[in-house]
């Protein structure tokens, strides 16, 4: 499969990559990852964010501290098999996400160390509720808090990414009515196509389209239909409906993957080329595909340093 995928150019929003390599204790660049190494050297060029997931059950301190760890082995990992190769250093671009407000340890000042360490993209909560706001999974979920307003202002200082998926709806409408700026779900579906929790309303899509955010479809079985056995026709159903929303320029790929439950033609980075030939032989242009697997999100992202 990894001849598919040479000449492709793919950027993913979402992958949980990190984590499970430290909670299996692996090394990134273990063929049982879904993603690794030497399996994202293949294509043309790869960008993408490797997310640090935080449990809501852990706070303060805790928190902070396990985020250096994960940070610890993401340098060392990184060091060992991409930043002594100039060639790699070209065509493959990775930074770091938080997964879960959580992790700041209640401490604003930790947002300035987030950046130093090479975050650029914040996910406001994971499914419960965090010092910032609660999640998609709290019931009677509440909005955004005063340490949250903090937060979000303090991200826009820095230049980091507000990312939206897993916040509760209130939490959500909070950040559209006190933030002026883009911000994004990096891995959420069409609720629409399939009413889970976790995927957006037209509404919302529409709202992050309008400020020039972007959203990645996401792979994650339970988010692509009700029956948990969905297929690579699921993941186009998506995309096609978010098309049809007028989303050519918004749409990105958020793939969840070493974080979910995937379909199997696409639980591996290395078969990714599945979903380009795909998409191929739904008649969308070439253009159109390479837009939603790179362009949109590289566009999005042209003024990061990494």
């Amino acid at each position: 499969m990894l001849t598919v995928i040479i000449s492709m150019k793919f950027f993913d929003l979402h992958c949980d990559t990190l984590y499970r390599a430290i909670s299996e204790n692996k090394n990134m660049n273990d063929s049982d990852l879904c993603v690794t190494f030497e399996k994202i050297k293949q294509f043309e060029e790869y960008q993408g964010c490797f997310a640090i997931w935080m449990s809501d059950s852990i706070y303060g301190k805790d928190a902070f501290n396990l985020f250096k760890l994960f940070i610890n082995k993401f340098n060392l990992e990184k060091n060992k098999y991409i930043s002594n190769s100039e060639e790699l250093n070209r065509k493959i671009k990775i930074f770091l996400g938080v997964e879960g407000g959580g992790i700041l340890g209640g401490e604003l000042s930790n947002v300035k160390e987030f950046y130093k360490s090479g975050v650029r993209i914040f996910t406001l909560t994971w499914n419960g509720s965090c010092e910032i706001g609660d999640g998609v999974g709290v019931d009677n979920a509440g909005g955004i808090t005063d340490f949250g307003i903090k937060v979000i202002k303090e991200l826009n200082l820095y230049n980091m990414t507000v990312d939206v998926s897993h916040a509760s709806e209130r939490l959500f409408y909070d950040v559209y009515e006190i933030f002026d700026g883009a911000f994004i779900a990096t891995h959420s579906n069409s609720k629409t196509v399939c009413n889970h929790r976790r995927n957006l309303t037209d509404e919302q899509f529409r709202i992050i389209q309008k400020r020039g955010g972007i959203v990645g479809i996401n792979f994650c079985v339970d988010f692509l239909n009700d029956s948990g056995n969905a297929n690579i026709e699921d993941i186009f159903n998506h995309i096609d409906y978010f098309l049809s929303l007028s989303g050519e320029n918004a749409i990105c790929i958020g793939s969840d993957f070493d974080g979910a439950s995937l379909p199997k033609e696409l639980n591996d980075i290395s078969k990714i080329g599945n979903l380009y030939e795909f998409l191929l032989k739904k008649n969308y242009s070439e253009k159109l595909v390479d837009k939603i697997f790179f362009h949109n999100a590289r566009k999005f992202f042209g003024k990061i340093s990494f």
